[in-house]
């Protein structure tokens, strides 16, 4: 999401689980992650699947958490941003929420209108051309192959046209 344009600031609100997104920021409250948070969230979601009429908010929040972190490079990025306090291994980090949520059941995901806001906002044009053009332009090198392989199409096309226009 951050190469598609979607930016993170850290959000001041009264509970970890206030995620808003605005204007193509996503706005997440700080969370410290350390040996005793897998035991406090793997609590809460036990208390929420053994009450069904009890509403799944922090089992909804460890699930967009673990769709939002799944790489290495995902952690890095929120640490940045001061959104995740980590005193654990990034690559456990990584794992950290989808062990959680693992074979839980969230009847109605309170995140799911913010997904939709982030997912419109990933297909308009802008953020899709940027992706590409960050993935496709990565070194002088590619530029210089990228550009050589559109010269070498464009001789092509033109070699092919001029012996057509010799068959008419």
């Amino acid at each position: 999401m951050n190469e598609a344009g979607i930016k993170f600031t850290k959000a001041y609100a009264d509970s970890i689980l206030d995620i808003n997104f605005k204007n193509g920021v996503l706005e997440i409250p700080p969370l410290s992650t350390q040996e005793t948070t897998e035991t406090i969230l793997r609590n809460l979601i036990s208390f929420e699947q053994s009450y069904p009429s009890y509403l799944p908010i922090v089992t909804s929040y460890v699930m967009f958490m673990g769709n939002l972190i799944d790489t290495e490079k995902d952690v890095e990025i929120l640490s940045e941003h001061d959104i995740i306090d980590n005193w654990l291994y990034p690559e456990d980090l990584k794992q950290f929420f989808k062990k959680l949520y693992h074979g839980a059941y969230a009847g109605h995901f309170f995140y799911l209108d913010i997904c939709r806001q982030v997912k419109r906002h990933r297909n308009r044009w802008w953020p899709r051309w940027r992706f590409m053009y960050l993935n496709t332009f990565t070194t002088p090198w590619a530029t210089v192959s990228q550009v050589v392989i559109l010269e070498f199409l464009q001789t092509l096309y033109s070699i092919l046209g001029v012996m057509e226009d010799k068959k008419s």
